[in-house]
């Protein structure tokens, strides 16, 4: 474990006041005395077209906010130009992997996105394959301990099941309500059903409700009444639940809006779309801190940047944050929330109830 003890905004700042003091551009040891004209060049594959184009549109927001922000807003590191090359999967991964092979081609060693699994599993390849550090968006568990190149910038589905186990009480009988038999693990369980029919015939004493997406329709036969535990996502999947259950339900979640303070939050929320923050935006807010903090130590040296980067804590939207060591999980808080119908229009809000500390969800 170890702390970053350069200060980011220190050094970034100390060129930046130079600069504006008359001296002119500061030759920074930490970008290797590379001449001023010779750019910092990082890749980005996101959506911006397909089924996932709003989270692909949150993750790049956010990511743009954070380069700026993490370079004293001169898009300068030492006294060279961050270029970001941005690249669009479509939700597709063979155009994710063909973007990554791109990038490789320009030669680019720095890459964050994958909003997809399928996406950021497929561009995890190709980045091992030619010795890039990628920074994935996607909370695939496969994506722990992938290779020795591949990061995570966000949560990913153990630490949301933890999450949600620590809603359940302690000798429950537990139901998974959904197409995957990983939560029935990790709840420990006692069996899934995907017909609602069956809900009631195996006497549950809490539903998980394990879905992808929150859908009535599918609901439509969860018994009135019967506890209800879910992993909340976006925003805009909030308005699927049933209004009829909805104050049943209890929600862990990796990120809603206000679940944190301080400045970084405020950062981050002058520059998002009607200052509401949603998922997606701290992927991207993290992706922006980690590329600025490598480049600082090891700007054309991936394997160094790897060095760097394993076992790092360092400060983000949701507090302390550590990437570990051994496998590069991301150790973070994650929370307890609640959904409550808010305003004359009747729209959800979401509350966070609890903070889980990073070792309550650590994956194993």
């Amino acid at each position: 474990m170890r702390a970053l003890t350069l200060t980011r905004r220190g050094v970034l700042g100390a060129a930046f006041a130079a600069a504006v003091a008359g001296c002119g551009p500061v030759a920074d040891p930490l970008t290797g005395g590379a001449s001023a004209s010779t750019p910092l060049n990082i890749g980005v594959i996101r959506s911006r077209k397909g089924v996932f184009t709003a989270e692909g549109g949150r993750f790049e927001q956010a990511l743009r906010a954070s380069l700026l922000y993490s370079t004293n807003y001169t898009g300068l590191i030492g006294s060279r130009t961050i270029m970001v090359t941005w690249m669009d999967d479509r939700s597709d991964p063979d155009r994710a992997a063909a973007a990554a092979e791109e990038l490789n081609r320009r030669g680019i060693r720095l890459i964050a996105g994958g909003t997809t699994s399928a996406s950021a599993l497929r561009i995890a390849a190709v980045a091992e394959r030619n010795r890039a550090v990628f920074l994935a968006n996607a909370p695939d568990d496969r994506l722990t301990g992938l290779n020795r190149y591949t990061f995570r910038t966000g949560r990913q589905t153990y630490q949301d099941l933890a999450a949600a186990r620590t809603l359940i009480p302690a000798g429950a009988r537990v139901v998974v309500y959904g197409p995957d038999n990983t939560a029935a693990r990790v709840l420990g369980a006692a069996g899934t059903v995907r017909d609602p029919a069956w809900i009631a015939r195996t006497r549950p004493d809490v539903l998980f409700l394990d879905w992808p997406v929150p859908n009535r329709r599918l609901m439509r036969g969860v018994p009135a009444g019967l506890p209800i535990v879910a992993v909340l996502g976006a925003r805009s999947t909030w308005p699927a639940f049933p209004p009829s259950l909805v104050g049943s339900m209890r929600f862990a979640t990796g990120y809603v809006d206000r679940a944190v303070g301080g400045a970084l939050y405020n950062v981050l929320r002058n520059r998002v779309w009607a200052g509401r923050t949603d998922t997606g935006h701290v992927e991207g807010f993290t992706a922006g801190q980690l590329m600025v903090e490598a480049m600082q130590i090891a700007p054309d040296d991936p394997d160094a940047m790897v060095t760097f980067l394993e076992g790092l804590r360092f400060g983000g939207i949701k507090g302390e944050l550590e990437i570990r060591a051994t496998d590069h999980a991301l150790l973070q808080s994650m929370y307890q929330a609640s959904l409550t119908w808010t305003g004359a229009s009747g729209a959800l809000t979401a509350v966070t109830t609890a903070t889980l500390t990073p070792d309550r969800t650590a994956p194993p």
